[in-house]
């Protein structure tokens, strides 16, 4: 089994390092990225592209050529990183601004997107946040695999120092028994008698060595996902995924599991049948903050129109905060006296008001979703909950 493309989740902190102040203009590019293949070079192809989308529009922001060289030179050294690109996930997204650079691999894919602002662009990076990946363990008592899993891929990770399978995890203790019918012990009784461990193939004993071999699996496991926090689904027939229940110290272990023999399914077969599992557990914050804009509405504690948004926004007001998938508004919004201006066409000093949006509520503790248009619940471009 090999780790490839591995990644680490978005998290808030991210997030704050991303919009920590620092000199402007800040570039943010984003794209779908293949993990492996032919198409794999397509990513470099498109890379290109979108860096020459980015100089263009620092240039339109009034920057010099020696400024944008600066500015991108690490951006563009990614090209000459062969293993880079020979590792990707899905999406790819790359901040850079005077004095910073980060990239981050996402395990979704990204729309290919070039935003020149004050500010780095994150609103892309919510799905990486919110429902972006979880980890399949499929265990039977002759082998095991682990997978880090998102809606669309999959991909194996090993675990290392841990048995293999039941035997392999009982091997050592049989050396020990072996040992231990061979020497008297204290607490033998009277006349020398040894202590005699481990006879017969009673269901008791074979119920102790799985749950020997499931907590060695299960130490493997939260090493692994020690500061993740993902949700892990167990392929096993239905009494192993019991047991494995009773052992596991992973939190997030699922109630439900993809019940039956896991030897046979193939990677994406698993993947199929872990989506009914966690598409509802990613889901549910959603429909919580839709079902509370429904009930809180009437009483002023939620809204759709923008200038009140990105008022509540900036005040830390909002609690959650419902965006459309894919859409922008350009435009420029001035705290000061609380004038938003929108345009068609974003002229060199707007901004994307819904990303503006995105960062004030995350930067003050609130939770945003990503909804397709269908989801939101009133037809603006922004649905708020607020604190108060």
């Amino acid at each position: 089994m090999a780790q490839t493309s591995a990644f680490d989740p978005v998290t808030q902190d991210d997030i704050r390092d991303l919009l920590a102040t620092r000199s402007a203009p800040a570039v943010s590019i984003y794209q779908p990225a293949h993990r492996a293949g032919p198409e794999a070079m397509q990513n470099i192809l498109r890379y290109k592209n979108l860096l020459s989308d980015a100089e263009a529009k620092l240039a339109k922001h009034g920057v010099s050529n020696s400024d944008k060289g600066g500015i991108l030179k690490p951006a563009r050294a990614l090209l000459d990183r062969t293993e880079f690109w020979r590792h990707q996930l899905d999406g790819l997204a790359v901040f850079a601004a005077p004095e910073f650079f980060r990239v981050l691999k996402l395990p979704h894919e990204a729309e290919e997107l070039v935003v020149v602002g004050d500010s780095p662009h994150v609103t892309p990076l919510l799905p990486a946040m919110t429902q972006g990946h979880f980890y399949i363990l499929a265990v039977s008592m002759e082998t095991f695999r682990f997978f880090r899993s998102t809606r669309h891929s999959i991909e194996e990770l090993d675990l290392s120092d841990v048995p293999k399978s039941l035997a392999e995890a009982t091997r050592y203790d049989d050396y020990q028994k072996k040992n231990l019918q061979r020497h008297p012990t204290s607490r033998a009784g009277v006349g020398g008698r040894t202590m005699q461990h481990g006879h017969g193939p009673g269901d008791e004993d074979l119920k102790d060595e799985i749950r020997r071999y499931f907590q060695a699996v299960d130490a493997g496991v939260c090493r692994l996902l020690s500061v993740d926090g993902a949700p892990l689904v167990v392929a096993a027939v239905d009494y192993l995924i019991t047991m494995y229940r009773h052992v596991t110290d992973y939190r997030n272990m699922v109630a439900k599991g993809i019940e039956g023999s896991p030897d046979q399914l193939t990677p994406r077969q698993l993947l199929e049948r872990s989506r009914p599992i966690v598409d509802p557990i990613f889901r549910e914050p959603v429909h919580r903050a839709r079902d509370k804009y429904g009930h809180v509405e009437a009483s002023g504690l939620a809204s759709c129109d923008l200038p009140a948004v990105l008022r509540g926004a900036h005040a830390g007001r909002i609690e959650s905060l419902l965006v459309p998938r894919g859409e922008r508004r350009w435009g420029v919004y001035r705290a000061d006296d609380d004038r938003v201006e929108t345009h068609d066409e974003p002229a060199p000093t707007d901004g994307d008001l819904l990303d503006l949006a995105t960062r004030q509520t995350l930067l003050h503790g609130g939770s945003v979703y990503l909804v397709e248009r269908a989801e939101m619940p009133c037809a603006g471009s922004l649905a708020a909950v607020f604190r108060y």
